[in-house]
């Protein structure tokens, strides 16, 4: 039987992405010339994941 888990600190819960070339890593962050980077994050997230619902916590 394997294991498996989430990584997490109390309710806090990180994404941990399996890049098809083999390695995991968080989302990436490259932003375009104009934009934020709350406007950057949420559009890396969605084009690397497909997941659109997503939210900032604030001071983290």
């Amino acid at each position: 039987m394997g294991r498996s888990s989430s990584g997490g600190i109390g309710d806090l819960q990180y994404l941990i992405l399996q890049y098809r070339a083999g390695h995991r890593d968080l989302v990436k962050r490259h932003g375009e010339r104009s934009e934020s980077e709350k406007e950057t994050v949420p559009r890396e997230l969605e084009e690397d994941t497909g997941i659109t619902r997503a939210t900032f916590i604030p001071g983290f």
